[in-house]
């Protein structure tokens, strides 16, 4: 298998950094979550290659995008993705949000659904029932004892977003709380899949729950051994659960 090939995609008087390989099936682009970057889904990105033509892309405010003058709202980092998918040639894709970036995803299929074939939410935020962001910052230091092997070598994404996008990082981080995204994600109308660990304390499966109510026709897949970051972690299992559902008009529900 390629190596992926690292890019710079202008978007919109900024850049984005994406990795790219794999060919054939549709095109599945996902969107590191703003608090790592793109490198951090590297197996990811092999297990997905093995079946379709892959993306993962850092928008700006992350990784080695662009630096911004101000912290983008979710909605102006979505109005990003229709120019990332002309800078990578791609009419539409299929685009996977985790965690920070599910937000993102969700307000680009209300925003631009004729550029998302399907939308797949990956242990995102945006439908926490708590305000607060003390259970899920608990939640997260549960989390990172449960991905040790994650928490060991991801640290130093984290550490390269503090020191190049601090605004744009804290601004992601108090995002985390509250469930106001649920009012966008009622208005989705694009065939979504929502992912999720079982085993999630940042964003446990109670918000799943609460995205297949709140977005029609939803279908559910829940990891049994998955935690908050089970796209990275579990890469070869992700993939099995959720490539088959895209052959499906109807979804597959587990």
């Amino acid at each position: 298998m390629e190596e992926p090939r690292s890019k710079i995609v202008e978007v919109a008087g900024h850049t984005a950094r994406v990795l790219e390989t794999g060919r054939g099936g549709p095109a599945v682009v996902i969107l590191a979550s703003p608090l790592i970057h793109a490198d951090v889904y590297r197996p990811t990105i092999a297990a997905f290659a093995r079946r379709t033509h892959v993306v993962v892309a850092d928008l700006p405010g992350c990784g080695a995008a662009s630096q911004v003058q101000r912290p983008l709202k979710m909605h102006e980092l979505a109005d990003l993705v229709p120019p990332l998918l002309n800078g990578l040639g791609l009419d539409s894709a299929l685009l996977v949000g985790h965690s920070n970036s599910g937000a993102i995803a969700v307000h680009a299929a209300v925003r631009h659904p004729e550029r998302i074939d399907r939308l797949v939410l990956v242990d995102s935020i945006g439908a926490h029932p708590s305000v607060s962001l003390v259970p899920i910052l608990a939640g997260r230091a549960c989390d990172a004892v449960i991905e040790w092997r994650l928490t060991l070598t991801g640290w130093p994404a984290i550490a390269r977003n503090l020191l190049h996008h601090p605004r744009n990082f804290w601004t992601q981080v108090t995002q985390c709380a509250g469930d106001g995204l649920l009012t966008v994600a009622a208005h989705v109308r694009r065939p979504t899949l929502l992912a999720w660990g079982a085993r999630d304390h940042t964003m446990p499966v109670a918000a799943a729950l609460r995205f297949q109510a709140a977005i029609p026709d939803a279908q559910l897949i829940v990891s049994p051994t998955g935690s908050h970051d089970w796209i990275i972690e579990e890469p070869e299992p992700f993939a099995r659960a959720v490539i088959p559902s895209f052959a499906s008009p109807d979804g597959t529900r587990h």
